[in-house]
């Protein structure tokens, strides 16, 4: 068993890509343009997308605070769409996780985003063509009742060695495979790192590929960061305590973009590295109350 990485995850895309070409009736996938790709986007956008596709268009389209989805999909250059669709059609590679992620959605790749495609154990398939030994039955002739025994067959003393101490022997056959599977479980299922995806913390094993929507660096694993969250806020959001104290914290990201948490957490931004701050009443004036 091993988990699938972040090439596997392009390929089975890719393939994805060529069954969806098929069924589109709009012909858009099968001869997909720069412009063709955003108007599909905004198809895929008026049907409803899952929160993490919503994240991934907010990515790709590079949504600013407050804006609406289509309203940044309609303002972005166009020229954006060519490596994804140099991408789908095998003529370009790319490790931008944020393009990949487009890709599986406009392939409607059931299994995404890549943390949830990399959990995906891969099934080894094992050959199981044993041949049968054929059973003889014993002769009734006179003369073979009468013959001298022979020895028994190598395979035919095991048989008999396993009925005589049969007990003895599927108790150990059952030993070693709850020792096998156990050994198994503690080796694949140990996460003892973490990476940041999107909004919040997950847990990964420290030797996952790092690949992911942020392409987040997988640090060890930290209690702090546990319920340590990015979040939306608004004017009914509740900033402070009854005593004053910040319940939220913020940290610029640039000159328009400010993001808030829902804690220090470890003290830094997962995503830029700066200072996480307490929220004061300027910061909610300025870039709340003040931004409608």
């Amino acid at each position: 068993m091993k988990k699938n990485t972040f090439k596997d995850y392009k390929v089975a895309i890719k393939e994805q890509y060529e069954q969806s070409k098929a069924k589109d009736a709009s012909g858009i996938l099968a001869h997909p343009t720069p412009a063709q790709l955003r108007h599909f986007c905004m198809l895929l956008c008026d049907k409803g997308l899952r929160k993490k596709d919503e994240e991934v268009f907010g990515l790709f389209f590079e949504r600013r605070e407050g804006e609406a989805l289509k309203k940044a999909i309609d303002r972005v250059n166009i020229d954006k769409f060519k490596t994804v669709i140099s991408f789908l059609k095998g003529s370009k590679d790319t490790d931008n996780s944020t393009r990949v992620e487009l890709a599986a959605i406009l392939v409607d790749f059931e299994a995404r985003p890549f943390v949830v495609f990399s959990n995906l154990v891969q099934q080894v398939e094992v050959a199981t063509d044993i041949e049968t030994p054929e059973v003889q039955l014993p002769s009734t002739k006179k003369e073979d009742l009468v013959a001298t025994p022979q020895p028994l067959a190598k395979s035919n003393r095991l048989l008999v060695g396993l009925k005589k101490n049969k007990l003895p022997f599927l108790l150990g056959i059952l030993f070693l495979a709850v020792s096998v599977f156990g050994l198994l479980a503690f080796l694949f299922s140990k996460e003892d790192c973490m990476q940041w995806q999107v909004d919040h913390y997950v847990s990964v094993p420290c030797e996952v590929e790092q690949h992911s929507l942020m392409a987040s660096t997988i640090i060890p694993a930290d209690k702090r960061l546990t319920d340590f969250r990015k979040i939306m806020v608004d004017e009914s959001t509740l900033f402070f305590a009854s005593d004053g104290k910040p319940l939220v914290w913020y940290s610029k990201v640039n000159a328009y973009r400010i993001d808030f948490f829902t804690s220090n957490g470890n003290g830094f931004h997962p995503e830029t590295g700066k200072a996480l701050r307490p929220v004061s009443h300027y910061i909610v004036h300025k870039y709340v109350v003040g931004k409608k």
